[in-house]
């Protein structure tokens, strides 16, 4: 159908603009292939859309308004049991927190995302650095250094091996 090869091209063209940081026109592009996926009634594509707007606005330091796409895209991959959509969504929501200094509340995402990266089979360790790294600075937050400490240690064995220290949420 060429409605829906139209979305995926729009969704690609996204896909790099946020690549290269001009998150932007990523969002706008984002919102086109959002649109068209939602006439074609595609509930999945058009919740990928919305996590992919709102880490856009996480990206650009807008998180209210990241939250608001976020929490759609969370409402579907949890009615759909989703598991890696939601552990990247929760992710995404405890960034949205953090950069607002809702610290505890940032905490609770990420240990969400970090308690279902942790029951796969074949664990994703780029995706618990990361993930570890924001727990991090949110355990610091409400002021749990001890915790971030055993947390940092372990992210250092992760990090020797992956060499993910300059890892991007």
């Amino acid at each position: 159908d060429q409605v829906f090869d139209a979305c995926l091209e729009y969704n690609k063209y996204a896909f790099g603009l946020a690549q290269v940081h001009k998150e932007e026109k990523a969002i706008e592009y984002y919102k086109i292939a959002r649109e068209k996926f939602k006439e074609l009634k595609d509930v999945e594509r058009v919740a990928d859309a919305d996590f992919s707007i709102g880490r856009c606005y996480n990206r650009s330091n807008n998180p209210l308004d990241a939250e608001i796409y976020l929490s759609r895209a969370l409402q579907v991959y949890e009615a759909a049991n989703l598991f890696d959509d939601i552990a990247r969504t929760r992710a995404q929501l405890g960034r949205s927190a953090l950069l607002q200094n809702r610290f505890e509340e940032a905490l609770g995402h990420f240990e969400a995302s970090r308690k279902i990266i942790l029951g796969e089979d074949d664990i994703d360790y780029r995706a618990l650095f990361s993930v570890q790294k924001n727990m991090i600075k949110a355990m610091r937050g409400v002021g749990w250094d001890v915790e971030a400490k055993v947390i940092e240690r372990r992210n250092a064995v992760i990090n020797e091996v992956l060499e993910l220290d300059t890892a991007d949420a």
